[in-house]
């Protein structure tokens, strides 16, 4: 084996792994894009890589003369350019076709050299260092085929939680950050009911309204219920309720004067540190029975809830 052959070939091969690094870098970060900026890296590079190919002027051709050294540093150039750009467009598509974010920039960045370097390796005479260019480069393209397969794969996945979790895209994005499914918890609607439109949120709490028909056969409203929307007893307020009763079970009766005198009364129930509560007019019992059967929230309540479309 000639080493001291090999010995040039590894030095100018790391010669133009600096090179295509340093303009690389240069070109993403340091100059304009479009063809100006393409031409100003062209003009940084080329004399480097002209110069990274001293050592090897004995051993490739192409380098034994000056016009034919500015050829191949031209051809190193624009090859490595292209497979730098293609990687980018890949790791671009990547992030899109599979909807993940990417640090591709930063990763190029780290082999932004190697494009280079196949470049000139497979411009270097002898089957060997073709042979390992071929290798490398089906190895490339079958990771990267690999990894886009993995990334819609990670996505579909990634959806599926955020569904089961946070609801499908379109209830997502009506509800506030953070508020996940399981904290959506509404009563059954009464005979006569329905949910009206408007709903709101207190926080993290959701606020419905039941309303149910007039004489005249349009709406009104009827029951209000606000899951969650305490974490302190509904005694203690301002102002302060005509009457409040612990009822047991985790139940408390609240009665409110209305500003025409009527009486308006509100039951709670207290889960853990929160309470659920329900008001309007319907018997006490009927409103415990109602909180008792609080379940989470269809998206097609929410949606219709919130007044949005897809209900």
């Amino acid at each position: 084996m000639d080493f001291a052959r090999w010995g040039r070939i590894g030095a100018h091969l790391a010669l133009v792994w600096a090179v295509g690094y340093v303009t690389s870098v240069s070109g993403i970060f340091l100059l304009p894009g479009g063809p100006a900026g393409v031409a100003m890296t062209a003009v940084v590079a080329l004399p480097l890589l002209a110069a990274a190919a001293l050592p090897v002027r004995t051993v490739v051709p192409w380098c034994r003369s000056p016009r034919g050294l500015l050829g191949w540093a031209a051809l190193v150039f624009g090859a490595g350019a292209a497979l730098l750009l293609a990687g980018a467009r890949w790791a671009e598509s990547v992030r899109l076709h599979a909807g993940v974010e990417s640090e591709f920039l930063g990763e190029l960045v780290v082999v932004s050299g190697l494009p280079f370097v196949l470049a000139a390796a497979a411009l270097i005479p002898g089957w060997a260092p073709r042979a390992v260019v071929a290798v490398l480069v089906a190895a490339g393209v079958a990771w990267a085929v690999d990894i886009r397969g993995q990334a819609a794969v990670n996505k579909a996945a990634y959806e599926t939680k955020l569904t089961e979790r946070y609801g499908p895209p379109q209830v997502r994005a009506v509800l506030p950050p953070g508020v996940e499914r399981s904290e959506l918890l509404i009563p059954p609607t009464p005979p006569g009911f329905r949910i009206a439109d408007g709903a709101t949120f207190e926080g993290r709490h959701i606020v419905l309204h039941f309303e149910r028909r007039d004489g005249a056969g349009g709406w009104t409203g009827g029951l209000r219920y606000v899951s969650g929307g305490r974490t302190v007893g509904p005694c203690v307020a301002d102002p302060a309720p005509a009457s409040c009763t612990d009822e047991g079970d985790g139940f408390t009766r609240v009665v409110r004067r209305q500003d025409d005198g009527t009486a308006f009364t509100t039951l709670f129930l207290r889960r853990g540190e929160i309470y659920h509560e329900l008001g309007g007019p319907l018997p006490a019992a009927e409103l415990r029975r109602l909180l008792l059967a609080i379940r989470p929230a269809t998206d097609e309540e929410v949606l219709a809830a919130l007044n949005e479309p897809g209900a």
